[in-house]
């Protein structure tokens, strides 16, 4: 558990990581309240298996052209975005971001900021596509 808090992080980074859990609750909040979310059995076992795919490919990086790297979990990520009814990928996203979070032993601001930032880019992504297309029936 110690690894959860171990260094300090300034008030600016505190306050900007609240602003965007806030902002992340806000949008998923009146989604859920707004639209009408059927959860068959065709979605729930398509949740689960992109789910399931992403969290394993989390753990797969590769090697960015411009440094660092990045993992193959966004393939996934936005599988779900198509395939799911909105808000349902961001929601299954955020799940995965925190259990890969954990595993990897992340602190629980770094942990929020992530799953806050996934949820948000992810929620916009998704809503944009609610917008133009709708809920597309998972069969």
């Amino acid at each position: 558990m110690e690894h959860l808090v171990r260094r300090s992080f300034p008030v600016s980074a505190i306050i900007f990581i609240l602003s965007v859990t806030v902002a992340t609750i806000a949008l998923l909040g009146m989604s859920l309240s707004i639209v009408d979310v059927e959860l068959t059995r065709s979605v729930l076992l398509t949740a689960v298996v992109l789910g399931l795919a992403s969290l394993a490919l989390e753990f797969i990086d590769f090697p960015l052209v411009i440094g660092g790297e990045t993992s193959f979990s966004t393939v996934a990520y936005m599988a779900m975005v198509f395939m799911l009814p909105y808000p349902i990928a961001a929601i299954v996203g955020m799940a995965t971001v925190i259990i890969a979070d954990l595993r990897n032993r992340k602190q629980i601001l770094s942990i929020l900021f992530n799953a806050s930032n996934f949820g948000l880019t992810f929620g916009l992504t998704g809503l944009i596509w609610y917008l133009v297309y709708g809920n597309i029936p998972v069969t």
